[in-house]
């Protein structure tokens, strides 16, 4: 059972909020109540409660107050507000101190229950039902030790009970916060980390690990693989740090920061990397912040994507996060300056193309992508399928290309049975417009165009020996007869006089 302390100077709210529900079917017991600040601080010494439950505004002592008072000691007790209408405003300051939340008197069963089942999980999974007591108090030190208030208490528990020889701070940062259960992700952790390993806490949004590291140095490595394997069963997107090994504890929030350091450099790293005192730092960088060699790869970017040459604009686009990623620029800025690249492009494209301009102008959702970018590979990847879809609308929509296209596949593909319903399927045009920019374009009609490159390709055929039902198979058609009539149509000659003239005259077609 969770230990829980009801503090109100009204007796009729106290015994109100006891009956209100059934706390023992909820996993608590109310230990004591108080009246007011003063006796909620003597009762909470004398409990050591899990849960308390405080009226915002008292005499003698506020709740504010007494919250403030307790937190100085405690950083894990959980405390639920209770206030009037009139004070709910008031009740908002106490979030600094850290408290679950706040409820409106008269109270709501429900509401006071989906709390109470909330704080029930997190106090399962932070202190794994009092099971080790010693681990609980860890968790109850760790801020004071990183901030570097360590007592005589938190020195002699240490001293006492962790008789480690060095230790080693690892930190892992997760990147999808939105859908991020922390508390759970821990209890997940614990499984694969004894406490002879280490410590797991959770801090600032990370989930860390408190290890024994031996002389070696080499125990935080294998402590981050072997939980590796359980965030990558939850699909998450994360990296770790780890710290020098040290031997005292007052060294550990030195510790604490290295590896936050470390994590505030994630972005130029890839996902699920462990980044180490002996990793290369990427951010060691000594080339001023300038922008003067990303305008040589403007015009360069521009004209790969207008002709739709993705291997050049990729390789482009890499070379640019790369040189950026080498200079002075912090994350956000490389973001920026990458976001301002594709408007460039975007605009130039526009003022070109205005037929697409609907289609091509940077949207919001893109520019939140890269802003959301985890690390330097996914940015890259973003700004290529974004530099990909321009090229593909500006492709897709300039008559000239297309035909291009098309004229390129008759090239490679005349001995196949091509007609304009297969390039309207490829190239996802109605057949009516592609024969029309087909023919404004070269001058010829579609299937003209296709007959001559057949014919072109049957003279070399039948020069080499080839009978004339077999060259007209190899060349697309499917019957000699046709081949003949096609033949003598643009040549003037039947393909064996063709072939008996060539081979009299002596000269080879051109």
């Amino acid at each position: 059972m969770w230990k829980v302390i009801i503090v109100d100077d009204e007796r009729r709210t106290r015994q109100g909020i006891i009956t209100l529900v059934d706390w023992k079917r909820l996993g608590f017991e109310v230990v004591d109540t108080a009246s007011d600040g003063y006796i909620a601080i003597e009762k909470y010494e004398q409990h050591q409660p899990d849960l308390i439950i405080i009226d915002i505004k008292m005499p003698k002592r506020s709740g504010i107050e007494t919250i403030q008072v307790i937190r100085e000691h405690d950083k894990a007790v959980k405390f639920l507000i209770i206030s009037g209408y009139a004070e709910f405003q008031y009740a908002k300051q106490a979030i600094q101190y850290n408290v679950e939340g706040y409820l409106l008197k008269p109270l709501e069963e429900e509401e006071l229950i989906n709390y109470l089942k909330k704080m029930h999980t997190e106090l399962a999974v932070e202190r794994k039902d009092n099971i080790n007591n010693k681990h609980d108090q860890f968790q109850r030190y760790i801020d004071l030790i990183i901030q570097q208030k360590i007592s005589k208490e938190v020195r002699n528990f240490f001293q006492e009970e962790m008789k480690w020889n060095y230790y080693a701070m690892l930190l892992i940062r997760f990147f999808d916060k939105k859908q991020l259960d922390l508390a759970d992700i821990v209890a997940s952790i614990k499984q694969y980390v004894s406490k002879e390993e280490g410590i797991v806490f959770i801090r600032n949004g990370y989930a860390g690990i408190w290890v024994k590291e031996s002389h070696a140095g080499s125990n935080t490595e294998k402590v981050y693989y072997s939980v590796y394997h359980s965030l990558k069963e939850k699909n998450l997107a994360f990296i770790g740090a780890v710290s020098n090994r040290v031997e005292q504890i007052e060294s550990m929030a030195n510790c604490y920061q290295q590896a936050e350091s470390y994590l505030h450099e994630s972005f130029f790293y890839e996902e699920e990397y462990l980044i180490t005192p002996y990793t290369p730092m990427i951010k060691e960088r000594s080339i001023d912040k300038s922008v003067e060699q990303l305008s040589d790869y403007k015009e360069k970017l521009l004209y790969a994507v207008e002709i739709s040459d993705c291997n050049t604009f990729k390789q482009l686009m890499m070379e640019v996060i790369v040189l950026l990623a080498k200079t002075a620029y912090t994350e956000t800025e490389i973001k920026q300056q990458i976001t301002m690249l594709l408007t460039y492009i975007n605009n130039k494209l526009t003022a070109q193309h205005p037929e697409v301009q609907d289609r091509i102008t940077i949207k919001l959702t893109d520019i939140v992508s890269i802003q959301q970018s985890h690390t330097i590979k996914q940015l890259t990847s973003i700004v290529f399928e974004h530099l990909k879809a321009l090229s593909s609308v500006i492709d897709a929509d300039t008559s000239g290309l297309i035909v291009k296209r098309m004229i390129h596949f008759i090239n490679k593909n005349y001995d196949k049975n091509i007609k304009l319903d297969t390039m309207a399927e490829l190239l996802h045009y109605h057949k009516v417009y592609l024969g029309k920019i087909f023919k404004e374009t070269t001058g010829e009609y579609f299937k003209t165009y296709l007959d001559k490159v057949r014919i072109k390709n049957s003279k070399r055929l039948l020069l080499k020996g080839s009978k004339v039902y077999e060259v007209a198979k190899m060349v697309g058609y499917t019957t000699p007869d046709y081949f003949h009539s096609k033949f003598k149509k643009y040549e003037g000659m039947s393909p064996s006089e063709y072939r008996k003239n060539k081979k009299r005259m002596g000269q080879e077609d051109s």
